[in-house]
């Protein structure tokens, strides 16, 4: 009997992701809270040169970590750049950072017109800072670093976050 229970919830499990898979809603949470509820002291380079640091962020501060490849983040690149745009603080308040290889770069320079952004390796200082758990993740730091919002669907950000 308890097989018989077992297969009914991997087949509606099943179900759900043919469901999901068609209409590019991939972007699914793994894990509820894809990184930490506070963020740690960090030091980062911007790809135009600028110099950030856990406390020079101004809050609240939307973050978003992208990987070049990674299709769940190729389906939320285009929606966080609407989300973003949208931002009454401007780009100020976004910072985006991108992990990868060679590609990286050239991946980054798209979300340029609506955020801060930083290029690192996978695992670097400000994912570390921030506790991701892999991409895409996105977040809001409200006062002293908390990430008061954690989230890996665009959708899941709040609607107004004040300049």
């Amino acid at each position: 009997m308890s097989n018989l229970v077992l297969t009914v919830g991997v087949i509606r499990r099943l179900r759900e992701h043919d469901v999901r898979l068609p209409t590019g809603q991939l972007e699914v949470a793994v894990r509820p809270r894809p990184m930490a509820a506070e963020m740690a002291p960090f030091t980062a380079v911007t790809t135009t040169g600028e110099h950030l640091s856990s406390t020079l962020l101004p809050t609240p501060t939307v973050v978003a970590f992208f990987s070049p490849g990674c299709r769940p983040c190729e389906v939320a690149a285009p929606r966080f750049l609407r989300y973003a745009a949208d931002l009454p603080g401007g780009r100020e308040q976004v910072l985006v950072v991108v992990s990868g290889g060679a590609d990286a770069p050239a991946y980054a320079e798209q979300f340029r017109p609506v955020a801060r952004v930083v290029v690192e390796e996978p695992a670097g200082p400000v994912q570390t800072a921030f506790g991701v758990e892999g991409s895409p993740a996105f977040g809001v730091v409200d006062q002293g670093g908390v990430i008061g919002t954690a989230t890996r669907r665009v959708a899941d950000l709040p609607t107004a976050v004040p300049a």
